[in-house]
């Protein structure tokens, strides 16, 4: 796959280069199944394609800092239709790509470190089904959760929380600790969804721990 020659100039990225293809297996494709509201004619293929869009863009520093509703504009004036797929079909899927990536990018420059190299990467290599099955049921049985709060949103929470427990520098430390490391990572127009996902991002934090623990 290609690589994006802007991702590694992000001013705090560091060795956190293109690897889309280890956010599109153990992210991306999670995103897409676990979204109740897509259409059920969307494919995969087609998602990706938004998806890879998004994670992109949020890496090039001309869209750094901007809020989504502006680089939209610009991703749809570039966008090349493929075959059947047209801007409608990927749209949605370029601003999950663009959010997810932004916020990695966030935790990147404001705690640098292991959020800015590849381990990171290898960290997402850990989080298998069994996880997913286990946020799963933990969302689905959690009482006070919003309403309007469905899976694939709550589901960054979790992935973060996750990851998160295999940061070296948070080994013996409680969620409490690290908190205001990760709440870093949401910047700008997101600075105010963390509250939203705090309690999944714990819950992943506590389990990927747990797990950690047990090796």
């Amino acid at each position: 796959m290609a690589q994006n020659d802007n991702l590694g100039s992000t001013g705090g990225t560091g060795d956190l280069d293109d690897e889309f293809g280890v956010y599109d297996v153990r992210y991306y494709r999670a995103d897409f199944d676990a979204n109740p509201t897509r259409p059920q004619t969307h494919t995969y293929e087609q998602a990706r394609t938004g998806y890879q869009l998004g994670h992109t863009a949020a890496a090039n520093p001309s869209y750094q800092g901007r809020p989504y509703t502006e680089v939209e504009v610009e991703l749809e004036r570039n966008y090349q239709p493929q075959g059947e797929t047209r801007w409608e079909h990927v749209r949605d899927y370029a601003r999950r790509g663009f959010e997810w990536r932004t916020l990695l990018g966030g935790l990147a420059v404001a705690a640098g470190g292991w959020w800015a190299g590849k381990q990171l990467l290898d960290a997402f290599n850990e989080m298998g089904e069994e996880d997913e099955k286990e946020y799963r049921t933990h969302f689905d049985t959690y009482p006070s959760r919003p309403a309007t709060l469905t899976y694939d949103r709550a589901r960054t929470g979790y992935a973060l929380g996750h990851v998160a427990s295999r940061n070296p520098a948070y080994t013996g430390r409680t969620f409490e600790e690290v908190e205001p490391e990760i709440r870093r990572g949401f910047t700008g127009e997101r600075a105010g969804q963390y509250d939203l996902l705090r309690d999944f991002c714990r819950y992943g934090y506590e389990r990927g721990t747990s797990r950690r623990a047990s090796l």
